[in-house]
């Protein structure tokens, strides 16, 4: 018995109109090559030579600080991936048009939260 289907918008959107025109402004607002609009529309799976982040989003994912081995005593860390990030038109790169990837270091919180 099969159980899994694989269906593209445009093969759903043949049948549900309304369905492709969602498509259309999603496609519109991200763009065709959009690993989101790929995916999750399309079934494309992303290559490795493509991948989720391209070039530029990469060299800010490595940033210009220096490297440590460890954490440093007092200091929290978060890293935060946002998969759904976008950019306004014309935005410069460095604005989330892809999933975007943030380290960010703070120092310790002393106290306790309510």
């Amino acid at each position: 018995m099969r159980r899994a289907f694989v269906l593209t918008a445009d093969q759903v959107a043949a049948e549900v109109p309304a369905y492709g025109q969602y498509v259309a402004e999603q496609v519109r607002r991200h763009g065709r090559q959009h690993p989101l609009i790929k995916t999750q529309y399309f079934a494309e799976e992303i290559t490795a030579q493509g991948g989720m982040f391209p070039s530029e989003r990469l060299q800010l994912i490595r940033g210009t600080h220096s490297a440590l081995s460890g954490p440093q005593p007092g200091r929290q860390y978060a890293i935060t991936l946002d998969m759904g990030g976008e950019s306004a038109p014309g935005a410069p790169a460095a604005a989330c048009s892809y999933p975007c990837l943030t380290r960010s270091s703070h120092p310790a919180r002393t106290t306790p939260r309510p």
